[in-house]
């Protein structure tokens, strides 16, 4: 079921940033930037009974942490550039404005 979700959100992500509009293409970043996340979280597999990317020998009851630490970057990364983008938008309306409504 994971992998539907994140493919329907990689294809929702694409078909945004393929669009012509600038706000559509933000949009797309972020919902792919989103499908990403949950594709590192379900590598690093759902369950607390087995940890992620170690033999289940070596480690009793411990989950790696990785993944979690990967998507608390990618979340971090992501925000950054959706300020960034946001301030982009708002230097264009400004600038040029081209996102003015027409009558």
């Amino acid at each position: 079921m994971i992998e539907l979700t994140c493919g329907i959100l990689v294809s929702i992500g694409m078909y945004l940033i393929l669009e012509n509009n600038f706000i559509r293409k933000v949009f797309g970043i972020v919902v792919l930037s989103t499908a990403i996340n949950i594709v590192i979280l379900a590598c690093g597999r759902l369950n607390h009974a087995t940890p992620a990317f170690i033999s289940s020998s070596s480690v009793n009851g411990f989950a790696n942490p990785l993944p979690q630490a990967l998507i608390l970057t990618a979340i971090v990364i992501g925000f950054g550039l959706l300020a960034f983008l946001c301030a982009v938008i708002k230097a264009l309306m400004a600038d040029h404005s081209i996102f003015k409504q027409k009558s």
